[in-house]
């Protein structure tokens, strides 16, 4: 254990002689405040990237009518998609999120999927899910603005057999 805070503690003391060498001159100084910069910069970009580019959850859909407008909450229509599941075998609906992505409304599906030897093709069980999710939220909801439905596989359950 002496040892092993022998080495950091020495390991730690080189580091720190890179950011105060025992002459100080201008250019060090100026170099370290370059590194600095650039690594504060870089931070400054990092956030923005994530603020600007970060999906954006919507609490739900407005629909213009006649006479005002109509809000359809994002629980409603993920208690909608999950009522889906049960026409589809093998397919258990965790969650669902309504996101707004580049002027686009879609839907993100978070999926168990069971598999086992008696299981159909998933992809296409997920893109008959997709598309009776889309066709579902027209007929019953009257949203045609959906352009998308991103499906995520959380997990693959296997299937168990007995002996």
């Amino acid at each position: 254990m002496e040892q092993f805070s022998r080495n950091t503690k020495e390991f730690l003391d080189r580091f720190l002689a890179l950011f105060s060498p025992a002459e100080p001159s201008a250019w060090h100084e100026g170099y370290v405040t370059g590194v600095l910069t650039l690594a504060l910069l870089l931070l400054c970009c990092m956030l923005i990237w994530l603020i600007f580019s970060h999906r954006r959850a919507l609490r739900g859909v407005v629909l213009p009518s006649a006479n005002g407008s109509i809000f359809i909450s994002a629980r409603s229509i993920s208690d909608l998609v999950k009522s889906l599941d049960a026409d589809f075998d093998g397919i258990l609906i965790r969650r669902v999120a309504l996101v707004q992505r580049k002027k686009n409304l879609v839907i993100e599906l978070n999926l168990i999927c069971q598999l086992g030897s008696s299981s159909r093709n998933m992809q296409e069980m997920i893109e008959a899910l997709q598309v009776k999710v889309l066709e579902s939220l027209k007929s019953v909801f009257g949203i045609a603005t959906v352009s998308r439905v991103d499906v995520v596989m959380a997990r693959g359950k296997p299937v168990r057999t007995t002996f």
